[in-house]
């Protein structure tokens, strides 16, 4: 993404694919393998129009518009702006808050949340005027756990809190299959989760 400090140079973009290949069943043992392609702009980036209010947006992604998550972090571009109007500033509001200065990681916090909708927005501005981005999502609850009902003869499942020595237990969990050549037959490729009981 072109900003300010582009103006006069050229831009490369550059994008990588990569995968996890297993190198030894035997040991589980996995590397990583990645190819790179680049391109140069032919022009150079132009300079940001002298008179047009500056610009900014959200980068890095933003919450579902329906999320069961309580809290989020937002980021925000580096203003587009013209030097000849001045220094761009930003700020931000959570719903109905107030306005605040933009923290100069251009990330912000919105606090816990309750259920229902909300809101952000970023005011950025010079002497050439002011644009406001903003996002709107809603905070939904989380279903109610249900209780596990076991197939007849059988019982149910859940992973021990505690190992045998009484501390809190870590577990790796890991779905599907562990073989590449198995994924070739048409399976379902090898996934893993890690997680920590606490």
């Amino acid at each position: 993404m072109a900003g300010h400090a582009d103006t006069s140079r050229f831009l490369k973009v550059t994008e990588t694919a990569s995968e996890v290949v297993e190198t030894s069943p035997a040991t589980f043992a996995f590397s990583l393998k990645s190819v790179s392609v680049s391109t140069t702009a032919r022009r150079t980036v132009r300079a940001y129009r002298a008179g047009r209010a500056p610009v900014s947006e959200f980068v890095n992604g933003t919450p579902e518009r329906r999320t069961a998550s309580a809290e989020e972090y937002f980021s925000v571009a580096v203003p587009h702006y013209s030097a000849a109007n001045g220094p761009a500033a930003q700020r931000y509001r959570v719903d109905h808050g107030r306005w605040r200065p933009m923290p100069a990681s251009r990330v912000f916090y919105t606090g816990t949340l309750r259920t229902g909708r909300h809101r952000v927005a970023v005011r950025t501005a010079d002497r050439a005027g002011a644009t406001t981005a903003r996002f709107t999502w809603r905070v939904v609850p989380m279903p109610a756990p249900l209780p596990c009902q076991a197939a007849p003869g059988q019982h149910c499942w859940y992973p021990p809190h505690l190992d045998a020595t009484g501390h809190p237990m870590r577990w790796d969990w890991q779905i599907g299959l562990v073989t590449p050549a198995a994924a070739d037959r048409g399976a379902t490729p090898w996934t893993s989760m890690t997680s920590t009981a606490s």
